[in-house]
């Protein structure tokens, strides 16, 4: 979640119809699809699936279905070795990803992240699964539905996301709205050219859409659809007037990483009222910091991790991401002088005269992006 946060100067403080053709780079590269049931009648349903040779990365997308908190618990490679080690990860102080966190009925699971994580051994693999139920213990029986996308392009230099970009009536309907909407995405594009990420963008309109956009992270069946109605291949952001009926929130992804098969949390939302500020009108810095909210959701989506999480003055939690190469900081001041720059910092940091361009991407956090299935 990318959140507004104005920062006072010295403070150390977050029907639809397609109109466009895709353009730019090509995202025709398929990816394999296998879709399974894994039931057990203990408290750990486990699946097994073999990975082809030359595979790059694996999605793993599943939902319990009696409900619960779902994680992977564990994962075996053809080697008999567990690479995640899932439970060290849960119970530590850095992010690796949303799949081994009880976070909702639905998990998300990508794997390898990290350089440091593959490269992805062929053969047969195995992944635990496990619900926990409102109290917080596991499941006496559990089953879930399973969907696993294979990605067999081993170029980690450059890249390519196919994107519908999804607008509520009132935006699609509103010629400027319209206007800095593409134009937002272009500085996205920018953004993630720097890693070698190109975008092919489809611009929609779609009545399903309210102005006031449920948050994706609870999830919405209007989402489900959504993302059911194009290719598995393709990435759904929704673009609407405000979130959650939230004052504060710019933009949200549904987990981190994000799905590529239908689910309830498979899109990332962007609000654009918060970002005209309270003039109400998207000027070009504002239409800039809309296109990094866009790049930044967008980059949870893909797997990435906040650098450093903040408590509520702006210094640092304790908790960060599992990446070397972003800074540890020890300060609010400090946080901001090695990361404020970086896309994924937590917040947007304003001042009076306007915000700070964060668009900044470490080498680690491109090979994370590159490494998320959905990029061919």
């Amino acid at each position: 979640m990318r959140v507004s946060l104005l920062v006072p100067f010295l403070a150390l403080f977050a029907c639809k119809g397609k109109d466009s053709e895709p353009v730019d780079g090509s995202c025709a590269q398929p990816l394999a699809v296998v879709s399974k049931t894994a039931s057990s009648t203990g408290s750990l349903a486990h699946v097994t699936f073999q990975i082809p040779s030359g595979t790059r990365s694996f999605l793993l997308t599943a939902t319990s279905r009696d409900g619960g908190y779902a994680y992977v618990s564990d994962v075996t490679d053809p080697s008999g070795a567990d690479p995640v080690d899932a439970a060290t990860w849960l119970s530590g102080t850095r992010f690796l990803s949303g799949g081994i966190m009880a976070l909702g009925d639905e998990l998300v699971f990508n794997w390898p992240a990290r350089a440091s994580d593959g490269p992805l051994q062929p053969g047969q693999w195995t992944v635990g699964l496990q619900a926990l139920s409102s109290s917080g213990s596991p499941a006496s029986e559990s089953s879930f539905d399973v969907t696993l996308q294979l990605n067999r392009d081993w170029d980690l230099q450059t890249g390519c996301l196919s994107v519908r970009v999804i607008q509520a009536p009132s935006v699609a309907d509103d010629p400027a709205l319209t206007a800095a909407v593409r134009a937002a995405v272009e500085g996205w594009k920018d953004i993630y050219a720097q890693v070698g990420i190109s975008l092919e963008p489809v611009f929609e309109r779609s009545e399903l859409l309210p102005d006031n956009l449920d948050e994706p992270a609870r999830g919405s069946a209007t989402y489900e659809a959504l993302k059911g109605d194009g290719a598995e291949e393709d990435l759904v952001v929704v673009v609407g007037e405000t979130i959650g009926g939230s004052g504060t929130i710019l933009g949200e992804a549904g987990s981190i990483p994000g799905p590529l098969s239908p689910s309830t949390r498979g899109v990332v939302a962007v609000g654009w009222l918060l970002e005209a500020g309270t003039d109400g009108v998207l000027d070009p810095g504002d239409i800039d910091a809309m296109g990094q909210t866009m790049a930044h959701e967008v980059g949870h989506y893909l797997g990435l991790f906040h650098p450093i999480e903040l408590d509520g003055y702006g210094n640092p939690s304790g908790y960060s991401d599992a990446l070397d190469d972003t800074p540890a900081c020890s300060s609010a001041s400090s946080c901001q002088a090695s990361l404020g720059q970086n896309l994924m910092y937590p917040y947007q940091l304003c001042n009076g005269t306007g915000c700070e361009i964060q668009d900044q991407l470490t080498g680690q956090q491109g090979g994370v992006m590159q490494r998320y299935t959905g990029t061919r």
